[in-house]
C-alpha cells in the first residue's frame, strides 16, 4: 500500500501545489498590477508637483520683478519729492527770513520815530507846539480822500484834538 498511497498522494500533492501557484501567480499578478498602477500614480504626482512648483517658481519671479520694478518707482518717487520737500524747504527759510526782516525793519523805523518823538518831548513848550501843530497838519494832510482846495488848515485858530486828529490812525 505504501506505493499506492504515494502514487495517490502525489497527484493529489501536485494538484493542491498547482492550484496553490494560481493563485499565487494571481496574487503576484494582482500585485503587480497594483504596483503598475502605483508607479503610475507616483508619476502622475510627480509630474503635477513639478507643474505645481514650476507655477510657483513663476509666480514667485513675477512677484520679485514687479516688486523690484516697484521698489524702482517708489524710490524715483521718493527722490523727487525729496527733492521738492528741501525746495520747499529753502523756500520757506527764504519767505520767513524775508518777513523776519521786514519787521525788523519796520521795528528799527518805529524806534527811530520813537526816538524822534522823544527828542521833541524835550524841546522847550513853544517848539513843541510848534512841531505838534505841524504834525497835526501833515497827518490832516495824509488822511485819505484830502483835497487841498477843500480842507485848507485855518491859521491861528489853535488845535482842537477832536477836529484835528485823526484817531483811526497812527499819527506819526
Amino acid at each position: 500500500m505504501g506505493i499506492k498511497s504515494l502514487h495517490w498522494v502525489q497527484p493529489h500533492w501536485t494538484g493542491i501545489k498547482s492550484h496553490h501557484w494560481e493563485k499565487f501567480e494571481a496574487h503576484v499578478r494582482i500585485l503587480k498590477d497594483r504596483r503598475e498602477k502605483l508607479l503610475g500614480l507616483k508619476e502622475a504626482e510627480e509630474g503635477k508637483s513639478r507643474e505645481c512648483l514650476e507655477r510657483v517658481e513663476s509666480e514667485r519671479q513675477k512677484v520679485s520683478s514687479q516688486f523690484g520694478a516697484l521698489r524702482r518707482l517708489l524710490g524715483a518717487r521718493e527722490r523727487l519729492l525729496l527733492e521738492r520737500l528741501g525746495q520747499l524747504r529753502h523756500e520757506v527759510a527764504r519767505s520767513g527770513e524775508d518777513k523776519v526782516n521786514r519787521i525788523l525793519g519796520a521795528v528799527s523805523a518805529i524806534d527811530g520815530r520813537i526816538r524822534e518823538l522823544q527828542d521833541k518831548c524835550r524841546l522847550p513848550a513853544c517848539e513843541f507846539l510848534r512841531v505838534w501843530r505841524l504834525l497835526v497838519t501833515i497827518n490832516h494832510i495824509l488822511r485819505p480822500g484830502f483835497n487841498p482846495s477843500e480842507n485848507k488848515p485855518q491859521q491861528g485858530l489853535g488845535f482842537n484834538p477832536s477836529k484835528d486828529i485823526d484817531n483811526s490812525r497812527p499819527w506819526f
